[in-house]
């Protein structure tokens, strides 16, 4: 019976023991390389958005590496939630891509004056919830543009640096800091995970979520794997075909 999973570690191999609670049965007609991408990207993205977040319709969401494999899962979560998506991705490639799975509007976070673009497109209001698998310097100017009672997602830090956020900002902007730690998920809310599936994979049976997966490589090419995602050239979840 053909399952997917999870593992911290150990995970680029041809055999592998988990334990049993770290798998669940593939839905019918998931493809292989769906469902090694799907799990860890969009459990994430939906507990992080709808448990941590409690992200509403109407409300906006600025995604940021949103063309990433957990942020392009935020995006089309985010639009399924009926959020007002805004993806912010570092080239046109990218942010073509994410517009192409559902992103309202889109943002270029290299630019100095990408602030007021949130500015413009949130008519003053800014973002309510940010998505956030980026850090460094582009997560701190994120939190300046957040809304009144706003809530800051940490998902990661694939810029590489973690930013220091001056404690004066949450309290000028009324807005919250929150983290997202999937390991932790299953030992402290169990429940939550259930939840979170249950409404995962019923969006799949009913063909409401098509899950992105990006570029897949053979065994013998996982360095090139690596490569390509220590230099955050991927579009989508990277996936290693073991056989």
């Amino acid at each position: 019976m053909p399952v997917m999973g999870m593992a911290r570690s150990g995970g680029l191999a041809e055999y592998i023991a988990v334990p049993a609670a770290a798998i669940e049965i593939m839905p019918d007609g998931i493809a292989p390389q769906v469902g090694a991408s799907f799990r860890a990207n969009y459990l994430t993205s939906l507990y992080a958005l709808s448990e941590r977040g409690v992200l509403c319709a109407e409300e906006y969401l600025l995604v940021l590496g949103a063309a990433g494999g957990v942020g392009i899962a935020a995006v089309q979560i985010g639009k399924l939630l009926g959020a007002r998506v805004i993806a912010a991705a570092s080239t046109e490639e990218k942010r073509k891509f994410a517009t192409r799975f559902g992103a309202d509007a889109t943002v270029d976070y290299t630019r100095s004056d990408w602030r007021d673009a949130i500015k413009t497109l949130t008519g003053g209001h800014g973002a309510d919830v940010i998505f956030d698998p980026v850090g460094g310097d582009v997560a701190l100017q994120a939190f300046r543009s957040i809304a009144w009672r706003g809530r800051h997602l940490v998902v990661g830090f694939a810029a590489g640096s973690i930013p220091a956020l001056p404690f004066n900002l949450p309290l000028l902007k009324g807005g919250a800091l929150l983290g997202v730690d999937l390991a932790q998920i299953p030992r402290r809310e169990p429940e939550a995970q259930r939840r979170v599936l249950f409404q995962l994979f019923r969006w799949l049976r009913e063909k409401k979520l098509d899950p992105v997966v990006g570029k897949v490589f053979a065994f013998e090419d996982f360095r090139e794997a690596f490569r390509t995602m220590q230099t955050r050239s991927a579009l989508g979840k990277m996936v290693v075909r073991i056989s």
